[in-house]
């Protein structure tokens, strides 16, 4: 299981935007008996790798190892029995686009 966390950002994103996110490990925990991993956001990139808006963390957080992933906004939050998931690539199938998919 994954966790991501990201403070408020003085960025309005728009439905369907998508880029690249630069993230950092913060730890490896337990969620009863499923391995968790918990990341910060750190930034996020538009589709050509410019930045978009850097997320506000102390310097601790800061100073974390960086990764990089993707990122969609979509308008409503995707969630089963309230809760966000997504449990394999299928789950993303409502929300894929040709720009999206080519970008891929």
């Amino acid at each position: 299981m994954y966790a991501y966390f990201f403070n408020e950002v003085k960025y309005e994103f728009t439905k369907n935007q998508f880029g690249i996110i630069e993230y950092s490990q913060m730890s490896n925990g337990f969620y009863r008996t499923d391995k968790i991993v918990s990341s910060v956001i750190q930034r996020f990139k538009d589709k050509n790798n410019k930045m978009l808006v850097d997320v506000r963390w102390n310097f601790k957080l800061k100073s974390l190892p960086i990764s990089i992933g993707l990122f969609i906004f979509l308008e409503n939050a995707p969630t089963k029995n309230r809760r966000f998931i997504f449990q394999n690539w299928a789950d993303l199938k409502p929300f894929h686009q040709t720009r999206l998919l080519q970008f891929l």
